[in-house]
């Protein structure tokens, strides 16, 4: 109990310290004047000799001519420490580009040619850096100064790119309106919840009131996480993989967090930057599709194990975990928006959110936010939990659909036929509003269709969740019937593909393919790949892989996955837009380094969340049904 209350104190006082962080520095900015200030003050600097310490924290602009498409931030720091008596500094974005007349090909490719600097010569060859003026300038002052600064030589400013988000920066009163209020108000019912639980879980459950109280308790959550039960009917290898999955996308979401610092725009700058390891970080998306592998996999085992399904208690139990989540986040985030909307625009990256929540929350709730509004989602990275749910509504369906068949020839030949069926139609029905270089087939625009039906739907991820429920039942026929025997031809065979396996899939995160069928042809040798070795390991003939996959210090991190990939990426961009400092281009050892910080940071708020949100809507949800849970077993 000392140890929860201990937990509790420092993730709301590491939460308190950003907010304060972030107020100190709101002190340092302020508000706009009109044109005649702005130049009047870049004036009184040149009189004084001052203007110099601004003019060193500019992006050097000559050295862009060597380095086709880039950007280059300046001096971040000295730009903002700049001290002066009246005059404050502001830090400004600009974008810029090579006058029509040149020749383009004056610019040199950059040597390494990754799916995402490929794309360099179909951007006009523009460039990004950074301007330090005083803070009295509004976006049209910088557009005439960088007027100025380009005269004469063979750069422009680009037309097509708006200033205000990187540049202006105002004092915002925050709003209080129904939707904070409402949502400072669930938050507050739940920690009340939460404290009640925790309090009275030795009290005897004599009373449903009881048990609903104490499905909250944090105490006796955290003792269900830190349990490792040796359960024979428990498939111990998906601890592993689902919880290498997850830190898996921790890491992707911790370097495309860096990536994107402070664009809204992630794919340009992803094009912009070259990131030495971009490759690999993006190809980490794939791990998704692991995901609903073994979500598949699980939903399967729970339909085959049940001698009757009541539907509204399978559908009701899954809907309290993932929804729970996901309406705390939406609260959190309305809290943090109004915090925020006291600080200048190039650290407020939440802005667009709250309009979003206010508008979409319901869908996000109701999970159809993937076909209402999938490009303006009030928690963006949610579309997982809303493609999941809709995937577990059309479970049973596909259970009952293989449990009719008891032959496991009919059982697979069903399976690869609905596969092959399901990957035409993402051949043949993929929208075509998309440009794909006529040499490499890398996509050069993503227009929101072709990111709407290839990322957020379940139309495409319903492969990987099919296959998953398939594999249970492939397994479940093998129990019964013996299907593959311990001989040693077949024993040759599965350690085979098992390693063959293991090298596919080893082989799609190091070399991301450019082709467009190349990235289909992988995506389906991922989740083949994938299920082969579950079913290897299942077997027992795995050897040193299934062992290090079984180890039972995954499971906490197997547990906490859907809590962790919801959770991590607020705290993560609420660390970046703390930072005073743009973390753009990355080497190996600063990679590791930035992802062990992000998750030292992020594992105390992460677990406090799910032994107060998740395992606590999980134990509500079964006491509800009446199935059960461990809070019955003590009294």
């Amino acid at each position: 109990m000392k140890i929860l209350i201990f937990l509790f104190i420092i993730a709301i006082t590491l939460q308190i310290c950003v907010c304060a962080k972030n107020l100190k520095f709101l002190k340092t900015f302020k508000k706009w004047n009109n044109d005649y200030t702005c130049f009047d003050d870049i004036r009184k600097l040149l009189q004084a000799n001052r203007f110099d310490e601004m003019l060193d924290s500019w992006s050097n602009f000559t050295q862009m001519y060597h380095f086709g498409n880039s950007i280059d931030f300046g001096e971040f720091d000295k730009c903002l420490n700049f001290k002066h008596e009246k005059i404050q500094p502001q830090y400004c974005l600009i974008q810029y580009q090579y006058k029509k007349s040149l020749n383009r090909k004056i610019i040199s490719v950059p040597p390494k040619k990754t799916p995402l600097n490929k794309n360099w010569n179909h951007l006009d060859n523009r460039f990004g850096g950074a301007i330090c003026i005083p803070s009295s300038c509004r976006v049209q002052n910088v557009k005439d100064i960088m007027k100025e600064v380009f005269n004469g030589s063979d750069f422009v400013q680009t037309n097509d790119y708006d200033q205000t988000e990187f540049c202006e920066q105002t004092e915002i009163n925050p709003k209080i309106d129904s939707f904070l209020i409402v949502s400072a108000a669930c938050l507050l019912i739940i920690i009340i919840f939460v404290i009640v639980g925790t309090f009275i879980t030795h009290v005897p459950s004599v009373s449903f009131y009881i048990k609903f109280f104490q499905c909250f308790s944090m105490k006796r959550n955290f003792k269900s996480l830190m349990t490792f039960p040796d359960n024979v009917s428990q498939i111990s290898c998906l601890n592993g993989i689902k919880a290498i999955s997850t830190i898996g996308i921790f890491f992707m979401h911790s370097n495309l967090f860096r990536m994107v610092f402070p664009f809204k725009d992630g794919y340009k700058l992803s094009v912009l930057t070259k990131i030495k390891y971009s490759d690999f970080v993006i190809s980490l998306l794939i791990l998704m599709d692991t995901f609903l592998i073994v979500s598949g996999m699980l939903v399967a085992r729970t339909l085959i194990r049940s001698e009757k399904i009541s539907l509204w208690k399978f559908y009701f139990q899954r809907y309290m975990r993932l929804t729970s989540l996901v309406f705390v986040l939406i609260c959190y985030a309305a809290i943090n928006i109004f915090v925020f909307q006291m600080f200048p625009k190039p650290y407020f990256h939440l802005e667009h959110m709250m309009n979003d929540c206010k508008i979409y929350g319901w869908t996000t709730m109701l999970h159809i936010q993937t076909f209402v509004n999938p490009m303006s989602m009030c928690i963006p990275h949610a579309w997982y939990v809303s493609v999941l749910f809709q995937l577990i509504i059309i479970a049973p369906l596909i259970h009952l659909a293989l449990k009719k068949q008891k032959d496991f020839v009919k059982i697979l030949c069903y399976g690869i036929i609905i596969l092959i069926g399901l990957l035409l139609r993402l051949i043949i029905f993929i929208p075509r509003k998309t440009y794909f270089d006529s040499e490499t087939g890398v996509v050069i625009e993503m227009n929101n269709e072709i990111v709407a039906y290839t990322y957020f739907t379940p139309f495409i991820r319903v492969i990987s969740f099919f296959s998953g429920v398939l594999l249970a039942h492939i397994l479940e026929q093998d129990n019964k019937n013996n299907l593959f025997s311990n001989d040693k031809i077949n024993k040759f065979i599965l350690k085979c593909g098992f390693y063959i396996s293991i090298i596919a899939i080893v082989t799609y995160i190091f070399v991301y393919p450019l082709e467009k069928k190349l990235t289909i042809m992988y995506g389906i040798v991922w989740i083949i790949a994938t299920n082969f070795v579950i079913f290897v390991c299942c077997k027992g003939q795995g050897g040193i892989v299934n062992n290090f996959l079984s180890m039972k210090l995954w499971m906490p991190i197997s547990k906490m996955g859907l809590t962790i990939y919801l959770t991590s990426p607020f705290f993560q961009g609420l660390l970046i837009i703390t930072k005073t400092q743009p973390w753009i281009s990355l080497e190996a050892f600063d990679i590791i380094i930035g992802f062990l910080c992000d998750a030292a940071i992020a594992s105390l708020p992460v677990i406090f969340i799910y032994i107060s949100i998740e395992c606590s809507f999980t134990n509500l949800g079964k006491l509800l049904t009446n199935t059960g849970t461990k809070i019955d077993v003590k009294k």
